[in-house]
């Protein structure tokens, strides 16, 4: 079992799961893309 699979199934059981599997997913994208940002100012390109 994949863990979004795992976090789907703790979500439908959880009353408000899904509130914080948005909140999760957000989450994630807010990070990947400081992450990516910090690696393209480290490679020179402009933000």
């Amino acid at each position: 079992m994949t863990t979004t699979k795992l976090l789907y199934a703790v979500a439908a059981i959880i009353p408000g799961g899904f509130i914080l599997l948005a909140c999760f997913g957000i989450l994630h994208v807010v990070r990947v893309g400081l992450q990516e940002r910090r690696q393209r100012q480290v490679a020179g390109f402009p933000a």
